[in-house]
């Protein structure tokens, strides 16, 4: 039997390790702007004078969906007066989730290719991460995993995670869900590898799951007006 010249196993390590070194390395937080809006769904009562920005967050504000999971982290750590543990925390688990599924999608892809697999260890790793803890990779984790499930053929739970992405960031989600549109009525129309009711299942379960985020989007919208 021949011997593997990158092991499964020393890969994993290895991404670890260096996952490991770069949290430690780049210090992770929330941002000044962030630090604000958290401290408000904990304290509503905080600022609450010009100085301030003018958003009552005791009401459901779906443009802070990420906030109030930080703040839920907060409270279940302990840390309401130094927020920067919980995170580091939630930048540890998002960018850990992250780099888990992109080596699933190289797994899927190359299965028994462990050269790709050790390449795409240290992308995953040095593609110089943000070291903000932001809705943007919240997101990124449900469209790693709508992508994952469209490859399995597994329309309904794909359709499922791109609606989530809505819930953390409405304007990723858009541009995901247009292009993502895109690919299926290409594939329908041209390569004939998938059928067109497998294209308006998935646009319909995208829609129904979505659809309460962007309902409050839009009344907010014509409550601005």
């Amino acid at each position: 039997m021949k011997k593997e010249i990158f092991p499964a196993r020393g890969i994993y390590f290895l991404l670890f390790a260096l996952f490991v070194l770069l949290f430690f390395n780049i210090n992770p937080n929330f941002r000044e702007d962030d630090w604000s809006a958290i401290r408000k769904v904990i304290y509503p009562q905080y600022y609450i004078n010009p100085q301030f920005f003018h958003i009552d967050l005791t009401q459901f504000n779906p443009y802070y969906n990420h906030h109030y999971l930080a703040a839920f982290l907060i409270k279940l750590m302990g840390c309401e007066e130094n927020f920067a543990p919980a995170g580091r925390l939630l930048w540890f688990i998002e960018h850990g989730i992250i780099a888990a599924l992109f080596l699933g999608l190289t797994n899927y892809f190359f299965r028994r290719d462990r050269l790709i697999l050790a390449l795409v260890s240290m992308w995953v790793v040095f593609y110089s991460p943000s070291p903000w803890v932001e809705p943007k990779f919240a997101a990124t984790i449900f469209m790693i995993l709508s992508m994952l499930f469209y490859f399995k053929k597994k329309f309904f739970a794909a359709a499922f995670f791109a609606a989530i992405i809505f819930y953390f960031h409405i304007g990723f989600a858009t541009w995901w869900l247009l292009v993502f549109l895109f690919v299926l009525a290409w594939l329908w129309l041209k390569e004939r590898e998938i059928t067109f009711m497998q294209c308006v299942q998935y646009g319909l379960t995208t829609g129904v799951f979505a659809f309460p985020i962007i309902w409050t989007y839009a009344q907010r919208l014509a409550d601005a007006r």
